[in-house]
């Protein structure tokens, strides 16, 4: 951007600064999104298992992990 005058470096200064407020009010409702209350929506049988099948997933790519690991370095 050309800045001619200190009027026109006020006011990219005010147009920066909106944009600032904007993008913070856009990071502050995003933030709070994140550590917002579970939804209800999903029962408690529905969490659990969510929970289990995540858990067994992490565990046996853990394991194969391992595995290939000694594998390459048992030689």
């Amino acid at each position: 951007m050309v800045y001619n005058s200190l009027d026109d470096i006020r006011e990219g200064k005010q147009k920066l600064k909106q944009d600032i407020n904007t993008n913070e009010e856009q990071i502050r409702t995003l933030w709070k999104s994140l550590f917002k209350p579970v939804d209800e929506g999903m029962t408690k049988r529905g969490r659990r298992w969510s929970t289990v099948i995540n858990t067994g997933a992490g565990v046996v790519d853990g394991l194969l992990l391992g595995w290939k690991l000694y594998r390459k370095f048992k030689k």
